[in-house]
């Protein structure tokens, strides 16, 4: 499955369960939006699921880690308001899909960084922002499940104005086009 695949099935998840989100959870105070990925490296396989937290469940579950913490390791660590473990997560897989034959390091690579991410970024910010009950810090977290392949969190607020600024680009750069063969035109 080529990667631009497994980006648009994960964007389609994304759509789906801030559907069934709106259906069964209206008033839900959105906070974190997690996408948890599995990727199975040596079957070339992923199965991603998304959930969703509030901020209340976020600190609830953020004090009870700082409290299983010792005293010595408190200072390393700094005070978390958001959850990754996605049994921890309020409403823990709402959406799944399974995708085989993939790409490993592509898929992870595409959904590390904001441009292979981007696709989904603009469906989750679409979708959220028919939700009234938003918090302002709102985020879209990807987890693995392979600790070793990191993890990245988008601010819904940041990328939403990326995607605009990167909308806008393409307009800026149609006009100068258009510009410069009016001017190409009238010169000859």
């Amino acid at each position: 499955m080529k990667t631009k695949t497994f980006v648009k099935n994960i964007e389609a998840m994304v759509v789906r369960a801030f559907e069934k989100l709106y259906l069964e959870h209206p008033d839900f105070k959105l906070y974190t939006v997690l996408i948890y990925a599995d990727i199975d490296e040596d079957k070339n396989r992923a199965i991603c699921s998304i959930g969703f937290d509030d901020l209340q469940n976020s600190l609830k579950c953020t004090k009870i880690w700082q409290d299983s913490l010792h005293s010595k390791d408190e200072a390393k660590y700094e005070i978390r308001t958001r959850t990754y473990n996605p049994q921890d997560v309020l409403l823990s897989r709402v959406e799944s899909i399974e995708c085989d034959d993939i790409d490993v390091k592509e898929a992870v690579s595409a959904l590390k960084t904001s441009k292979g991410f981007m696709p989904v970024l603009v469906s989750a910010i679409a979708e959220a922002k028919k939700f009234s009950n938003m918090c302002e810090k709102a985020a879209l977290a990807v987890e693995f499940k392979q600790w070793y392949f990191g993890r990245a969190v988008y601010d819904i607020k940041f990328s939403e104005k990326a995607a605009y600024q990167r909308h806008n680009l393409k307009y800026k750069i149609l006009f100068v086009l258009i510009l410069l063969f009016a001017a190409y035109k009238l010169l000859f």
